[in-house]
């Protein structure tokens, strides 16, 4: 597609891949200290009137040199954001005795980008046709090569090298460094938060698996990999599901309900995303509109309206980039013309066409009328089909190697599967996605004269402004309605 004017924003939600079993993981907090539970308790007895406060003003938690009941709401909060998800006696922290070491990471540079911007187009385009028009769709590919990152470090001979082709057109120990990077330099603040975790999660039965310690290693290195032995029971369920659920910041509580005896490993990553917009709306910019979904019929809706700088149009669409708060990462919606299908744009997007939407935002600066739907939902699909065309067929049979993982028995994965979640609203947008590996089993600007409202279905991105790679890659076919 030849571009004319451009101007847009990339959204990018994803969810993380893991040999063997979903493990989401963020960085590591230490467990909130006894101090801090005597504080809390300190202070709901002062609030009702018992007891004194020692230094108040380290209870002032808002910092209004007052203490009162919103200090002790800040606090409890405080205390539960720092603490790490609490497992059953049965799953067993190895990493926790793994020294870590050191390594070095690499700078996103044309190789990177154009291996990954391949990767995630081609990826969605198969998602897409698949489940077709009428599903409303959301990938990680960022979460995705994290977890096949994870698990190609464990791998030999054509299955290495076709994980390695499918995933980045480069050799694993390249692309180690350059995810190191990427993962290590994300923005966690209060406005803008992009975390990456990762786990791995072995069966307690040393006569069925004994994992190689340099496959362990590795991925601890670079990946900051978290490795649990567990019994594989219903505790573990359980432990798994309690870690997805702290490092998706809640967004996405449960990955299992069961596993089954032949499960011997999971790789598990975890993203979760959660940014303010850099321009925030108010009421005023918010009213209900008509929305046509990819079926015909008509949704009554709430539109938020905004004037946006980076406007992009070519002969086959129109969108717009609208920030996040510190304009590291943007959302990207691209709106096909009224006579071509949302599947048939996806099919046509190349590399290239991505790039162009990169290099051109920054050099147009017409502005537009755009109006984003209020929307949530969630989306799940196992990608096995999917990388088996895409190039990795021989990771899924029986003639897999994968020697460098463990010291018994090398099998074949069973499924990679991802679950995701969006939630996009006047505040910002909160996104999640969880990827999971088993084996076998200023001035009032003039009034603009363009305008892209999304009232009916379209492709969307959280895209990284600074690498210029989609995150998360959508399409909105219809916007679900509260329950």
């Amino acid at each position: 597609m030849k571009l004319k004017k451009l101007s847009a924003v990339l959204t990018a939600m994803l969810c993380a891949c893991s040999i063997s079993a979903p493990v989401m993981q963020t960085n590591a907090v230490d467990e909130f200290s006894e101090n801090s539970l005597v504080d809390v308790i300190t202070l709901h007895k002062w609030l009702k009137g018992q007891g004194s406060l020692d230094n108040w003003k380290r209870f002032d938690y808002n910092h209004d040199e007052k203490i009162n009941i919103f200090d002790f709401v800040l606090m409890k909060q405080s205390i539960i954001k720092s603490a790490k998800p609490v497992f059953s006696d049965a799953s067993v922290e190895l990493s926790k005795d793994m020294q870590s070491q050191e390594v070095t990471g690499k700078e996103a540079d044309e190789s990177f980008i154009n291996g990954q911007t391949k990767f995630a187009l081609e990826l969605f385009q198969n998602v897409v046709n698949a489940d077709g028009e009428n599903e409303n769709i959301m990938i990680s590919p960022y979460s995705v090569v994290q977890a096949l990152g994870m698990t190609a470090n464990g791998a030999n001979g054509e299955t290495k090298s076709q994980i390695e082709q499918t995933i980045g057109s480069m050799p694993i120990e390249d692309l180690n460094q350059y995810l190191y990077t990427q993962r290590t330099t994300q923005p966690n603040d209060e406005t803008c938060k992009l975390s990456t975790a990762n786990s791995i999660w072995i069966r307690d039965d040393i006569k069925r698996i004994q994992v190689k310690e340099n496959f362990l290693q590795t991925n601890a290195d670079y990946y900051n990999a978290s490795v649990f032995k567990a019994p594989f029971d219903d505790s573990t369920v359980n432990d798994i599901n309690s870690w997805v659920n702290e490092n998706t910041d809640t967004m996405i509580p449960e990955v299992l309900n069961k596993i089954d005896d032949s499960i011997l490993m999971y790789l598990i990553n975890a993203v979760a995303f959660d940014a303010k917009w850099l321009s925030t709306y108010c009421e005023d910019d918010i009213w209900e509109e008509t929305f046509t979904t990819a079926d015909g019929s008509e949704q009554i809706v709430e539109m938020m309206h905004s004037e946006e700088y980076c406007y992009l149009e070519d002969e086959n669409a129109t969108g717009f980039f609208k920030y996040y708060n510190g304009k590291r990462y943007a959302f990207l919606s691209l709106l096909p013309n009224e006579d071509i299908s949302v599947t048939d744009y996806v099919n046509d997007l190349t590399p290239e066409y991505f790039q162009n939407l990169f290099a051109y935002k920054d050099n147009y600066a017409e502005i537009a009328d755009v109006a984003i739907p209020k929307f949530k939902c969630n989306y799940q699909v196992s990608l096995k089909e999917t990388l088996s065309v895409m190039g990795m067929p021989v990771a899924f049979s029986d003639f897999a190697d994968f020697s460098g993982i463990t010291e018994t028995t090398s099998r074949e994965l069973g499924d990679v599967s991802q679950i995701t979640f969006i939630d996009i609203s006047e505040k910002g947008t909160r996104a999640a996605a969880v990827t999971i590996i088993s084996d076998a089993p200023t001035a009032a600007p003039p009034r603009p004269e363009k305008s892209v409202i999304l009232n009916r279905p379209f492709v969307y991105s959280i895209v990284d402004t600074e690498n210029n790679l989609p995150i998360f890659l959508g399409v909105l076919n219809s916007v679900p309605q509260a329950e």
